[in-house]
């Protein structure tokens, strides 16, 4: 049964961009404050009873670092005996709505943060006005590496996609990295972009890169094999069966690249991954 004395006793925090340098050291001591386990204290004076200020006067990576910031606080706070505070987000002054919520893209499923309605809305259109996943089929389940992927694939077309796949494909990075974490309709929309990279180096042969792309995606296909592999949706099996094909046709006809032990590895981790991905498609 909910709490419901506790839930009443909930202090209202005002959250809105600031741009006066002492909210830059507050936000600063605010977010430091979070591994001491003390109570963070949310100052009277200013434009609201109780607020917080997200700096807004530094570049655009800065004010992505201060919203990230107060989301951390938010999110930790939620838990506990600490979980006393609801924070009303505003938006921010001279910013256009696009320009704002998706830096807000980890807040959207954390409970003590409220959002602007219009921010919501930007949310919902970037994806449904283009046919593209939406947040929350990209973050199912709320996890740390969900919202992270968010960051990564939210308002991206496949075209998008197939060039960032194309730029890191030799990197480890965290664009690669969400890959594994997509929720099962957003992975079966984006893993196209991989589909369409092998396709283009089968038609334009370039062993070094398609050796890594081969490698990348071997990894991919293991990794999805291992993370809630039930949940995938028939669309998705069905890509992720011809990625594997795609892998399997590199390690044919470019055997003669490999010594005999890698190609032996390589082949071998293709039947591993087949036969996992079979027994999901009985």
């Amino acid at each position: 049964m909910r709490n419901k004395r506790h839930s009443t006793q909930k202090t209202t925090v005002h959250v809105y961009g600031s741009r006066y340098a002492e909210d830059k050291k507050l936000a600063n001591a605010a977010y430091r404050q979070l591994g001491t386990g003390q109570d963070i204290n949310f100052p009277r004076e200013g434009q609201y009873a109780h607020s917080h200020g997200i700096p807004i006067t530094g570049d655009w990576e800065e004010i992505e670092r201060f919203v990230w910031q107060f989301v951390c606080i938010a999110d930790i706070l939620e838990e506990g005996h600490r979980n006393k505070y609801q924070f009303i987000v505003h938006h921010f002054d001279g910013f256009e709505v696009g320009q704002i919520a998706p830096l807000f893209y980890q807040a959207f499923k954390i409970a003590n943060i409220t959002l602007p309605a219009e921010y919501h809305a930007y949310i919902e259109s970037i994806s449904t006005a283009k046919g593209l996943p939406s947040l929350y089929d990209i973050n199912v389940y709320d996890s740390l590496d969900e919202r992270a992927a968010v960051r990564e694939f939210l308002g991206k077309t496949q075209d998008d996609i197939y060039r960032e796949l194309e730029e890191n494909l030799d990197c480890d990075c965290s664009f690669m990295e969400s890959f594994y974490y997509l929720g099962p309709k957003a992975f079966a929309y984006y893993i196209t972009a991989w589909e369409q990279l092998f396709a283009h180096y089968q038609a334009n042969p370039d062993n070094d890169t398609e050796c890594d792309l081969a490698e990348s995606a071997l990894f991919l296909l293991s990794q999805r094999n291992i993370m809630n592999p039930e949940d995938e949706t028939p669309e998705g099996f069905a890509a992720r069966l011809r990625l594997l094909e795609q892998c399997e046709q590199h390690y044919k006809t470019a055997a003669d690249y490999y010594d005999q032990r890698t190609l032996n590895k390589a082949l071998k981790k293709c039947s591993s991954i087949r036969e996992e991905l079979l027994k999901h498609t009985r």
